[in-house]
């Protein structure tokens, strides 16, 4: 299992490194693989997965890219990987999501953060390199917090934080310095 939700219900989610998506059953106390997904993503690596507010399920994957179960379909979506259409997932290698208001879905992977717009349908992805201050220091992200409608705050492996705004596509950095006497500051 390579993580676990409750949704708005209680229900108990669980999404598997190569054996699917599957609930647990409080009544029954089991847990039982969810049958009417496809074949390709219960054979996924999957990493993470987000209940939007309408009730449908976004799932991330390390090798198949994002799939969708909107609230009001019985099958599900999947967005992969096109590097020859713009504005589309540059990778099918993610390792996690976060729903924000706004319509606005972001997406983890070892390569940086990707910010769908779902109203719009386009993503955006957010550049690294340490040695551009408006840029993320590194492609790993730990967490991510709304700050207002379009600014975010970053918890950024050896960056510290970072504030992004979606308007601007800015980044600005705020690295933690080693404290007097700390050789080895926290990441």
């Amino acid at each position: 299992v390579t993580t676990i939700k409750a949704d708005a219900k209680g229900t108990i989610w669980l999404a598997s490194y190569g054996q699917g998506l599957w609930r647990f059953d409080a009544q029954a106390q089991q847990i039982q693989p969810l049958p009417e997904q496809p074949e390709r993503l219960n054979s996924a690596m999957l990493t993470d997965l987000a209940f939007a507010e309408n009730g449908s399920i976004w799932v991330t994957s390390y090798d198949q890219g994002l799939w969708l179960l909107p609230h009001s379909q019985a099958s599900w979506q999947q967005f992969r990987a096109n590097p020859a259409v713009k504005h589309q997932l540059p990778s099918n290698n993610l390792t996690g999501i976060w729903l924000a208001p706004q319509q606005h879905i972001w997406l983890k992977s070892p390569a940086g953060i990707y910010v769908l717009s779902h109203m719009a349908q386009r993503v955006r992805t957010i550049a690294v390199d340490a040695a551009t201050p408006t840029l993320l220091m590194h492609p790993d992200v730990f967490g991510i917090a709304q700050k207002s409608p379009h600014q975010f705050w970053i918890a950024n492996r050896d960056g510290g934080l970072a504030e992004y705004d979606l308007n601007t596509a800015q980044v600005r950095r705020w690295p933690i310095q080693p404290a007097p006497g700390v050789k080895n500051p926290p990441s």
